[in-house]
């Protein structure tokens, strides 16, 4: 009867080992005896990570693997990658893949993993391990903007996002605000911002939008000057408008004017887009102003400059008493012609000193001028009569200052007078004393009108005398 060997544990090796031993020595194994391999089933393979869900391009980090059990209590372990899905076309995963944790890389697509752990001659698969990858929202589109110095500017992005922050970098930082539109500061200088996406699932685009703001310099210098009152009926001279500076060096104008006020109602003026304005004729006191444009900047408002309108004494008529001419009306002082000339009388009152036609206009103390009056003809200017010296001729006339008298006979006691037209004697000649005709050089009197006056013991005769240089 074969012998029976003692039912023992033994390590595998040392089991064999054993059976071999007492095969030879003629023992032989009860049914009841049983001999177990030391390495036995790996447990407790399990893999965790506290975020499942990331967004594209970024990694899930650390994935923690429990400690195993069972086996011969000596493990190694290789992380394996699918993705395609739980159960097939496992990979092994790039990077550190053998420790007891997995780091893993950054993720493009949704991604399994799982852990094999190996003891001896047994090995064990963990859980497989979900990461969804989450898309990304495309950058945010805004547009550049250009604003005046001093001013702030209104960002507006717009994407299929769900939100959207604003930046002073285009990487990190704190963002300055959040929101579909941001309004800047107040800015001196051209500054870029940069806006970024975010996904109603938390993920941010990949790239932030860089918004440039332009800042061009305040338009500067624009002020007019021009007279401030003007005659009813006559056209204002025009305002001047400094040249504009600042802004981009290129400008535009708008010149606007109110009835109302220096303050309100201003309307623009047609033909008013330049440097400068003619007014031209106005018939109430108003009030006019430049805007300037220059790119972003505008408008710059000017100072406002007030034309008064001031009203025109009336038409004055002129009365006559002997030689003396008195205009109808009071005024601050009068301009007198003689037919085409001016005299240079301003008083009320004037000395008719030659035949011809007169007329004045009455001037107000803000120098409006009435229109001149009726012409008031003065046949014989200083004598009743003429009597024979009407027929002496004065020639040339004008002249340059030679001037021939002629007569039909020599006038013994003729005598011939040079004055201005204030009365004021310039010169005194015997004349035609021995002769009928005569030349005299008057070419000392500078250009000018001249009452030349030709009289005897009985009669006077006047003529007037224009004198060219």
């Amino acid at each position: 009867m074969p012998k029976r060997y003692p039912n023992v544990q033994f390590p595998l090796l040392l089991s064999l080992l054993f059976l071999l031993f007492m095969a030879s020595a003629g023992y032989t194994a009860a049914k009841s005896t049983s001999i177990k391999r030391f390495d036995e089933e790996i447990s407790n393979n399990t893999i965790t990570l506290t975020n499942q869900q990331i967004c594209l391009g970024t990694t899930p980090g650390l994935i923690n693997g429990s400690t195993p059990t069972g086996g011969n209590g000596m493990f190694s372990y290789q992380w394996e990658m699918s993705t395609t899905s739980a159960t097939a076309d496992f990979i092994m995963a790039p990077g550190t893949n053998n420790s007891i944790n997995y780091t893993s890389p950054v993720l493009i697509s949704t991604t399994w993993f799982r852990r094999r752990v190996i003891s001896a001659t047994s090995h064990s698969y963990s859980n497989a391990l979900q990461v969804t990858i989450l898309p990304v929202p495309p950058a945010p589109i805004v547009a550049n903007q250009a604003i005046c110095s001093g001013s702030s500017a209104t960002l507006q992005a717009s994407s299929v996002a769900h939100s959207f922050s604003w930046y002073a970098t285009s990487q990190g930082g704190t963002p300055l605000h959040t929101g579909e539109t941001y309004t800047t500061p107040t800015l001196l200088q051209t500054t870029t911002f940069y806006a970024e996406s975010k996904s109603e699932s938390g993920c941010t685009s990949s790239t932030r939008t860089a918004v440039r703001v332009t800042v061009t310099p305040a338009v500067t210098n624009n002020s007019i000057t021009g007279e401030q009152s003007v005659c009813q009926g006559q056209p204002h001279p025009g305002l001047t408008g400094a040249p504009a500076a600042g802004g981009t060096g290129i400008y535009s104008y708008q010149w606007e004017r109110s009835t109302t006020g220096s303050n309100s109602d201003f309307v623009t003026v047609s033909n008013g887009n330049g440097n400068d304005y003619a007014p031209g004729y106005l018939s109430v006191t108003t009030y006019f102003r430049r805007l300037v444009f220059s790119g972003s900047c505008g408008p710059s408002i000017s100072n406002v400059i007030q034309i008064e309108v001031q009203p025109i004494p009336p038409t004055p008529t002129i009365s006559q008493d002997g030689t003396t001419l008195t205009a109808s009306i009071a005024a601050e002082r009068y301009q007198w012609k003689l037919d085409n000339q001016t005299l240079p009388a301003t008083t009320q009152t004037i000395t008719a000193t030659a035949p011809g036609k007169y007329y004045v206009s009455a001037i107000n103390k803000n120098s409006c001028s009435s229109p001149f009056s009726e012409a008031f003809q003065i046949t014989v200017s200083g004598a009743a009569e003429e009597g024979p010296l009407a027929q002496l001729r004065l020639f040339p006339n004008p002249t340059t200052g030679a001037v021939i008298l002629q007569a039909a006979t020599a006038q013994p006691d003729l005598v011939l007078t040079v004055t201005n037209l204030t009365g004021q004697e310039l010169g005194r000649f015997n004349v035609l004393r021995q002769t009928a005709q005569q030349q005299l050089d008057l070419s000392f009197l500078p250009a000018g009108l001249y009452l030349v006056q030709l009289h005897n013991d009985r009669f006077t005769s006047s003529r007037r005398l224009v004198i060219t240089q």
